[in-house]
């Protein structure tokens, strides 16, 4: 089994549009903050999403791959669409947290039955669930002029929808190969939910329970991000974010 490891920052700067960049460094700490240590080895890929309506990171994903040096790289990122947040026939909200995808529920194309047939190509459904219910909610492409249009912006149901070429690129990983020994989630009683914080349901000895899965991991948080940089670099030595972490500068679109 992997090893634990922690974060160790990657200055980087990686640009979405000529008019904006930001800190890689600032990402990483943010997904420092959001999942546990412990839960990370048992993933080659992380993908955050700022689910927020405006901000510097608002409906971006950032997508985190492991090198092999055994930390995390941040390899892209780029625009997507996350809910509506509002009241319609249904409440279309993209939950926040920690989420697996579900290996039995990946699909080169669905139709949605709750959004009158709406076409979800390369679906790769979350492994969540309230009560006995499995989740609708999905990362998949977007389909349509329209729904092309709106990444960057609140515009679906609840899924989270990529550009086509990004979804098809993710999909075939999931299919061809990022398989592995994944942990249980804990079902959290209290909220009649898949806990969304990351604890791994464990054994006797308290080692994590695990299972044939995906190693791709979801993080999705509603956080607009810090204001965008223009310089690349190591921040000073007295850097809180420095402390007990091995810093390593780079020119490349790359961070832990």
């Amino acid at each position: 089994m992997r090893g634990i490891f922690k974060f160790s920052l990657v200055f980087a700067l990686l640009v979405h549009s000529p008019a904006f960049a930001v800190d890689a460094s600032a990402v990483a700490a943010r997904l420092r903050q959001q999942v546990p240590l412990e839960l990370t080895v048992y993933f080659d890929t992380i993908l955050y999403v700022s689910k927020a309506a405006e901000g510097p990171w608002a409906q971006q994903m950032f997508v985190f791959r492991r090198q092999e040096d055994g930390q995390f790289a941040l390899d892209e990122s780029f625009a997507v669409s996350t809910g509506r947040e509002r009241r319609e026939q249904y409440f279309t909200t993209t939950p926040t947290g920690i989420f697996e995808i579900d290996p039995n529920r990946i699909y080169r194309m669905v139709h949605s039955a709750r959004w009158g047939g709406a076409a979800m190509p390369y679906s790769m459904f979350i492994d969540y669930s309230y009560r006995t219910v499995k989740s609708g909610i999905a990362l998949h492409a977007a389909a349509g002029r329209q729904n092309l249009a709106n990444l960057g912006s609140r515009a679906s149901g609840g899924c989270i929808r990529l550009p086509p070429e990004k979804a098809e690129q993710f999909f075939n990983q999931v299919q061809n190969g990022s398989r592995g020994m994944v942990p249980i989630l804990a079902f959290d009683e209290s909220a009649g939910t898949t806990n969304r914080s990351g604890i791994m349901v464990r054994d006797a000895a308290g080692k994590p329970r695990l299972k044939s899965g995906i190693t791709v991991l979801l993080v999705v948080d509603d956080y607009p991000g810090t204001e965008p940089v223009r310089t690349v670099g190591v921040g000073p030595p007295d850097d809180p974010l420095n402390h007990d972490l091995q810093l390593r500068p780079s020119s490349a679109s790359t961070l832990p």
